[in-house]
């Protein structure tokens, strides 16, 4: 006698039940998953800072403990607002080893300089794919001087608490704080107006990982931010008095 092998089958009912429940699974693990790509980019984030804070002290030795280049917006060179006096393009170039032009422009290696300049979560296009997108800037105070008398670039002994005082951080590019300022165009080695090159107030750092804001802070370490100092009462960042201390209130969390 031959036996015939039986097959069960799946019903439409059955294969419909097995489909919601995959899409439900799914539901639940993306937010996850999500989440954990969102770490990760905020963790990368960090990572740049860190490596920019070891040019910076790089540059600090070389320079008789000065903290940046004079100049935020010269035009030293082909092209309205590039400049190789910018702090991205000293710290890039000299220190970081990234490639430019003949002409000295970082267009030589877009990519490269992007993967130390530009934050994992700015999805900002540049109108120009020959400029290298960056996403930090520096604390407006570093350019403007101590106080009213000494406009001069600051060393970095006159800081007595390096360790709390804020350097550099992102630029609010998803404008989540309602500045008013325009950070779209902001690229290494130009600067064709302040939003450029500096952050100019409390609302230009941006919490653009989950709430929060990176800073490398002036002693070279890095941490991330919720509330950072007058984050929900603007207060800007260039000297104001001449006491040094009052200067630099707004960006020291002493």
């Amino acid at each position: 006698m031959i036996h015939q092998k039986s097959s069960k089958k799946f019903t439409l009912i059955e294969l419909l039940v097995v489909i919601a429940i995959i899409a439900i699974l799914a539901s639940m693990l993306l937010p996850a998953l999500n989440s954990a790509r969102e770490t990760a980019k905020k963790i990368d984030c960090l990572g740049k800072l860190k490596q920019i804070g070891v040019a910076a002290m790089m540059y600090r030795n070389d320079y008789d403990g000065h903290i940046i280049p004079s100049k935020a917006t010269p035009t030293d060179w082909s092209g309205s607002g590039r400049s190789q006096q910018l702090w991205d393009y000293i710290y890039g170039r000299n220190y970081m080893g990234f490639s430019v032009s003949p002409t000295g422009w970082p267009s030589a290696a877009v990519t490269a300089w992007e993967g130390g300049f530009r934050c994992p979560s700015d999805t900002t296009l540049m109108t120009n794919p020959g400029f290298a997108r960056r996403s930090y800037a520096v604390i407006a105070h570093f350019y403007s001087g101590l106080n009213t008398t000494d406009i001069s670039v600051p060393k970095a002994i006159k800081y007595k608490t390096p360790s709390s005082t804020y350097f550099i951080s992102e630029m609010d590019y998803n404008n989540s704080l309602s500045s008013g300022r325009d950070f779209s165009k902001a690229c290494c080695g130009k600067g064709t107006n302040l939003a450029d090159t500096m952050l100019r107030s409390s609302f230009d750092l941006g919490p653009n990982h989950k709430n929060m804001a990176n800073i490398l802070f002036l002693d070279g370490h890095c941490s991330y931010r919720v509330r950072w100092k007058y984050r929900y009462d603007r207060t800007y960042y260039e000297y104001k008095t001449s006491s040094l201390k009052t200067a630099t209130d707004g960006f020291n969390e002493n």
